[in-house]
Order: structure tokens, then C-alpha cells, then sequence
């Protein structure tokens, strides 16, 4: 057929194109009928020759010669006259296919390199599709190469008015794979213009799970942020000032810390604990040594202090002892001054906090927590809060609280155990012996020497000294013994009261070495101490 070239260019005359017959490839379209034996057309296609696009005849681009291409028809090559044939010339040039054609293009074009395919869209450059599985004896060897009408057909083709098969049927996948096999599109230039990229279409378990989880983590995330700004959102102060308030009305107890100066001016540090029905109790601890507690329950004012407070605060040094260690009523003379005006029950302290008109100052530190301080009234209060629900009160500086004071005072909800020593030293305060007894009273000692007689005729001359306390108080001291004015022994002694002490007493005869002298003894005995 090759030497019939010239005859067939003459059998049918250009149409008005001007196409260089010396161009690299002819573009040719021979159609059959749908009757036509298989292969009778593309066998007849020689190495080069382009191949043939039979509407129903799919089995010829299975016949056709090597490098044969399988071309969709086209809408003008559809339905020619059935016999009708016509074949293409390459020029001298047909072996070089045109610029800009991957060698992997050029490999998978079929045919004479440079012959147009129909199965490509004007002006788009054709690429290394992956083919799907070999076609069978009597089966399409494309899905648009079935005729159209056929069963399982979807309409026509993207390329031409060829129809195709639909989904499951011939050329198409198996289920759950995208075109080009279950690896999708081999090659640079991806699937065929209008399929789309494998898997395309509704999303996949995994960008859907991908999609709930952004979903949920943005929303997890405004949450988040609309919580920190809830608790972060600072509240007006007088808001502010009204929470503090009201919860301090609720508490069963405060307690509250300053410095003050202690009775003797000496700078000291202040506990003290209020419950709800005004009684009181704390320490006093001094910068320079001692430390005492008190109590304050209705008009009873009690303290106990060391020894080292009584040695500073004792009215007679000798009265240190005495008073150390000991619950002693009345004692406002050695307590702080002003410290009643610490006495501030929850309810009276949350009344003196309360105000119409707040301000606000800059904020401060309190014990390593930022605090704010809220300035009720014009008449100088300032009070100190840590924002929470509700605020916490930490600190008040209120005119008339805590006369004396040198600092602000630190304020906390009182606990438990601070409150039950309250409740119990207001009990015991009235039975407390006075302060002012304390120091007044004296011991009543009775001091006697037994035995021994005027005179003393032995090598030694022996006594014994007793004490008796029949008073209240303890008492210690010292008894010194004396014979003829002379001391011979001394006694330290702790006396209780009630207490009945014996002392024996000797002392050497100084005329004893002379035989029969004999010497007047006079025993006398004396406290040191003990008053």
C-alpha cells in the first residue's frame, strides 16, 4: 500500500487547507462500518502508518502494526461513507517528532513520531498515561473506544461524540482503585485533563478523620480562650470591693498580723485571732526577746509570759520567777496598748470595709501574689485584695484598727485551731488569778529551828530548820543557819503552797578538846529571797 501513496493524495483533493504537503505528519481518518471484520483496516497499517479510529471496529487498534496509535474519532469522522479509506504520508521529516515532546511522551505515542492524536485536546501536550489492563479478544482497549449505545455506556466521550462505558464496565478500574491502577498516573503530566487526580472526589477516612480533628482542636482552642478570659477579666473595684464583703461575712473567724510597739515601746510583732463574738487570743513576740500570750474575752484581759519577758516586765526582779509561765488576769499594765482595737469580729471588719464610692491604686505584692488595693470613701481606707472568686482579703489599713501599729495589717480567714484556743482560754479567763494580786501578795512562811538544846557539850552541835508555806504563792529562796551569830549552812529551797520543809542542821563544838567545857548555843535560821 505504501507505493499507492500518490494515487490516494489524488483520489482526494485538499479542501481549501493550506497544509505543506512536506509536513511532518497528515492527519487521516478512515472509517468502516460497523460491520467491518476486525483488523481488515489497521492490519493493513504498516511500521510509521497512522493508525486507524473505527467507531465500532475496537478490536483494530488491537491488530494495528507496531507503533500503531489508538486515536478517539472524532464528530466528523463518526458516520463518512463505509467505504471510504484514506491514508496519511510522513515527510522526510516524520521520524523527528515536535519540539518539546518528553522522550517519555514520544515512547507512548504509538505510530510514526509527530502524528497527531485525536485522543488529546487542542493544545495540550500529551503525557505518559499509565494504560489500563490489556484488552481481550472482542473487548475495547480504551473505555472511549466502546461503540456508542452500547450497554454499561456513559454518554458520550470528553474528547469527541464517542460514548464511553460508565463505571464497572469495560476499560474502567476495578472497585476502590482510580484510574491508571491502584498506584494512580505514572509519569510528569498527572491523569488526562478532565479526570482529575486520582481519589478526587469525596474525602477519604483520613482527611475526613484530619478535618474532625482541626475541627475539634479550634474549637477546644476558642474554649480555652474564652475561659482564660472569663478568669483574667478584672472586675470593676467596687464590684470587686462588694465580693470581698460579702465573704468576709461568712467567715467564723479572722486573724490578723502587724507591728506594733509592746508596753515598754520595745518593736514587736502581733498575732491575734477574732471570732465571731469578739473574743480574742495571740502573741506577742518582741524583736529583743520574750514572748507572751494573751486573751481577751469581754472586759478579762490575761497573759502568760516567759521568763524573758518577765525579767524585762516584772515590777522587782525577784518577782520574774513567779510570774513565769502563769495565766494572770488584768494585765492590761503589760499588754500592747491600743491592742482592744485589734478586736475586730468578721462582721464589724466587713462593715468598716464597705463602701459606695471605690477607687483603685496601683498594684502591689502581698506575701508573693499580685494584689490590688481598692480605696473606699475619702476618709484615707485602703484595702488590699488578690483577685479570685471570690477576692481574698490579704491586707487593711483602716483608721482607729490597730492603734499603735507601724505597718498595715495582713488579714486571713482564721483556722480552725486558732479558734478553738480562742474558746478556750475565754473560758478559763474569769477563773485567771489577778495580776495585780500576783505581784502584791507575799509568801507566808513560818521558819523555826527544832532540837538542840542551850548548850552543847558534844563534838557537834545539831538542829533541825523548818519551813511552812501556808499562803498562795510559790515561793524559792535560801535559809541560812547561824550558831552564836555565826553561819554555818545554807538552804536553797522551792516552797508551794501548803508545803511543810524539814532542814537538818550541824555544826562543830569549837570547846569540845577541852574536857568538860561546855558553850551556849544560840541557833537562828533566816529566808533569803521568797518574798
Amino acid at each position: 500500500m505504501a507505493g499507492d501513496d500518490e494515487s490516494r493524495r489524488d483520489d482526494h483533493p485538499d479542501s481549501g487547507s493550506d497544509t505543506d504537503p512536506d509536513a511532518s505528519a497528515t492527519e487521516v481518518h478512515r472509517t468502516s462500518s460497523t460491520g467491518s471484520a476486525p483488523g481488515s483496516d489497521a492490519a493493513d497499517a504498516g511500521d510509521g502508518a497512522t493508525a486507524v479510529h473505527p467507531t465500532a471496529a475496537a478490536s483494530a487498534a488491537g491488530n494495528a502494526g507496531e507503533g500503531a496509535t489508538a486515536v478517539h474519532p472524532t464528530a466528523a469522522s463518526a458516520t463518512p461513507p463505509a467505504d471510504t479509506e484514506t491514508d496519511s504520508e510522513a515527510d522526510a521529516d516524520a521520524d523527528t517528532p515536535p519540539d518539546g515532546i518528553p522522550q517519555a511522551s514520544r515512547e507512548t505515542m504509538g505510530g510514526a513520531a509527530g502524528t497527531q492524536r485525536h485522543d488529546v485536546p487542542p493544545g495540550q501536550t500529551p503525557g505518559p498515561w499509565q494504560p489500563g489492563p490489556p484488552a481481550g479478544p472482542g473487548t475495547p482497549a480504551a473505555p472511549w473506544a466502546a461503540a456508542a449505545g452500547a450497554p454499561g455506556t456513559g454518554g458520550p466521550g470528553p474528547w469527541g461524540t464517542a460514548a464511553f462505558p460508565g463505571p464497572g464496565g469495560p476499560g474502567y478500574p476495578p472497585p476502590g482503585q482510580g484510574p491508571g491502577g491502584p498506584y494512580g498516573y505514572t509519569g510528569p503530566f498527572g491523569p488526562p485533563p478532565g479526570t482529575g487526580a486520582p481519589g478526587a472526589g469525596a474525602p477519604g477516612p483520613r482527611r475526613k478523620g484530619l478535618l474532625i480533628g482541626v475541627a475539634v482542636a479550634v474549637v477546644v482552642l476558642l474554649l480555652a480562650t474564652t475561659v482564660v478570659l472569663l478568669v483574667t477579666r478584672r472586675s470593676p473595684p467596687s464590684e470587686t470591693l462588694a465580693a470581698t464583703v460579702a465573704d468576709v461575712r461568712g467567715w467564723e473567724g479572722a486573724t490578723y498580723r502587724g507591728r506594733l510597739p509592746d508596753a515598754g515601746g520595745a518593736p514587736a510583732n502581733l498575732e491575734i485571732t477574732v471570732d465571731r463574738e469578739g473574743n480574742a487570743a495571740g502573741t506577742v513576740t518582741r524583736d529583743g526577746g520574750g514572748r507572751a500570750e494573751f486573751v481577751l474575752a469581754g472586759r478579762e484581759q490575761a497573759i502568760r509570759g516567759d521568763r524573758a519577758w518577765w525579767e524585762r516586765d516584772a515590777p522587782r526582779p525577784e518577782l520574774a520567777a513567779r510570774l513565769t509561765d502563769q495565766w494572770l488576769s488584768d494585765a492590761f499594765t503589760v499588754l500592747p496598748r491600743g491592742l482592744t482595737s485589734w478586736e475586730q469580729p468578721p462582721n464589724a471588719l466587713a462593715d468598716r470595709l464597705a463602701a459606695a464610692d471605690v477607687g483603685e491604686q496601683e498594684e502591689v505584692v502581698v506575701g508573693g501574689r499580685d494584689a490590688r488595693v481598692l480605696t473606699p470613701g475619702t476618709d484615707g481606707r485602703r484595702v488590699t485584695v488578690v483577685d479570685g472568686e471570690p477576692p481574698t482579703l490579704v491586707e487593711v489599713d483602716l483608721p482607729g484598727f490597730g492603734q499603735g501599729r507601724t505597718t498595715p495589717v495582713t488579714v486571713d480567714r482564721a483556722a480552725p485551731a486558732a479558734l478553738a484556743t480562742v474558746a478556750d482560754l475565754a473560758r478559763q479567763a474569769p477563773t485567771m488569778k489577778s495580776y495585780i494580786v500576783a505581784i502584791t501578795e507575799r509568801p507566808r512562811l513560818a521558819l523555826t529551828v527544832e532540837g538542840g538544846e542551850n548548850t552543847c557539850r558534844t563534838p557537834t552541835c545539831t538542829v533541825t530548820v523548818r519551813l511552812v508555806n501556808s499562803g498562795t504563792i510559790a515561793t524559792t529562796g535560801t535559809i541560812i543557819v547561824t550558831l552564836n551569830d555565826v553561819e554555818v549552812a545554807r538552804h536553797p529551797f522551792s516552797s508551794a503552797p501548803g508545803s511543810n520543809l524539814a532542814f537538818p542542821t550541824t555544826a562543830n563544838n569549837p570547846v569540845y578538846d577541852q574536857p568538860g567545857a561546855s558553850i551556849s548555843a544560840l541557833w537562828r535560821a533566816r529566808v533569803e529571797g521568797g518574798r
